[in-house]
């Protein structure tokens, strides 16, 4: 029997100069946890273009530490792991203007007449930018004190997780 159980992955923004376009309002997407066998999961996660790949690593681990902390468990181990770097390459079109200087002389009979100005017209210029960004998949086993001798790397929950004393 599966059961599906809802990681919240939340991933701190900073500033960038491709914000409207990168949606800040949506850093990351959630990690979904699907009970493979008893204490056995997998977990996903993914950053938007400001999360480099430790910090989706890092989240992924908090998460899946709350994960562990919530059902008593104080530590994990990782079967499986795979990280994965998307790059996405976007263009888009803005007006740029250019400006003409032009100096005129007109001869008046017995003077010159000087005339200078400028004049600017919209040129349409394509700009492009590259987003990366970076996902981690998990397969993890939740254990006790009691089962840490049997794996020879693991997590302490500890580490990654603090709940908050209320």
């Amino acid at each position: 029997m599966k059961k599906m159980c809802l990681l919240t992955v939340g991933l701190l923004v900073g500033c960038a100069s491709v914000d409207k376009i990168i949606d800040p309002i949506h850093p990351a997407e959630y990690g979904m946890s699907e009970e493979l066998d008893g204490k056995m999961f997998t977990i996903s996660c993914a950053g938007n273009a400001k999360a480099d790949s430790r910090f989706v690593d890092n989240e992924c681990k908090k998460s899946i530490s709350e994960f562990a902390y919530g059902r008593g468990y104080s530590f994990f181990t990782v079967l499986d792991s795979d990280s994965q770097e998307n790059v996405q390459t976007n263009s888009y079109t803005v007006n740029e203007p250019l400006t003409t200087e032009s100096e005129s002389s007109i001869h008046d009979g017995e003077r010159a007449v000087h005339k200078s100005g400028a004049t600017t017209t919209y040129v349409p210029k394509t700009k492009t930018y590259t987003v990366t960004t970076y996902s981690q998949e998990y397969t993890f086993v939740l254990i006790d004190k009691s089962e840490k001798a049997k794996y020879k790397n693991y997590y302490k929950v500890s580490d990654y997780y603090t709940p908050d004393k209320k």
